[in-house]
């Protein structure tokens, strides 16, 4: 007498799924800025990234809506909350300290002197212009085994971004250098930390674009 035998369903192996479905990994990025035109070196260009620089870190990314509480005799049962304003946190960008030959400054702190002329009235500094400039943090895609320059894959290439975070209006509000110890066997490393007044995410094809002026800018 014959049995029935239950059909695999599909007949697929038990595996993860296709490696397009992986999350973008949080290690592999860099930070584009887009200063004023009136702005010293490095910062020289206004719509185009003109400095693209490497950090250890980048923390701060967010943004959070407070709550109001309500609440009115009649309708005693659940307290009405209802969204209140919105707040930016500051980013902090943490990179190493390099010293070559020909360098005498950190673009870092270069663009923190603009505060001073501007809370000065140009002080001694003689700085002119708008001190605040668009930070651009790119999410690259990894991995790439094999790329053509200017493709994706290439780190210097917009097309390599699959997810990019364009802060408006960024001025630095304080730098910090890491304590000076004798007994430890680590680098100088500089932090900055920046205020902003809102960001625009952009994912997947709409991150490749490179943040020109003319992109539009919303919270």
């Amino acid at each position: 007498m014959a049995t029935n035998t239950p059909a695999v369903l599909g007949a697929q192996p038990i595996v993860a799924l296709p490696t397009y479905r992986d999350p973008l990994r949080n290690f592999v990025f860099r930070v584009d800025f887009i200063g004023n035109a009136s702005l010293s070196l490095p910062f020289s260009k206004s719509t185009v990234p003109n400095m693209s620089m490497g950090f250890i870190s980048v923390s701060g990314q967010g943004i959070t809506t407070e709550m109001i509480p309500y609440r009115e005799g009649g309708d005693n049962t659940m307290t009405r909350k209802m969204p209140g304003q919105s707040e930016v946190g500051p980013l902090q960008l943490t990179r190493g300290v390099f010293v070559s030959d020909g360098e005498i400054t950190s673009p870092m702190y270069e663009w923190y002197k603009h505060i001073f002329s501007t809370v000065w009235g140009k002080g001694n500094l003689g700085n002119a212009g708008d001190f605040r400039m668009d930070c651009l943090v790119r999410v690259l895609k990894h991995p790439v085994t094999k790329w053509d320059p200017g493709n994706v894959g290439d780190p210097r290439s917009t097309k390599s971004t699959g997810m990019m975070t364009r802060y408006i209006n960024c001025w630095p509000g304080s730098m910090q250098w890491n304590d000076l110890n004798a007994g430890d066997n680590s680098v100088m490393v500089e932090t900055m930390t920046l205020h902003h007044e809102g960001f625009v995410v952009y994912y997947g094809s709409g991150s490749t674009g490179g943040g020109t002026s003319s992109d539009n800018a919303a919270t």
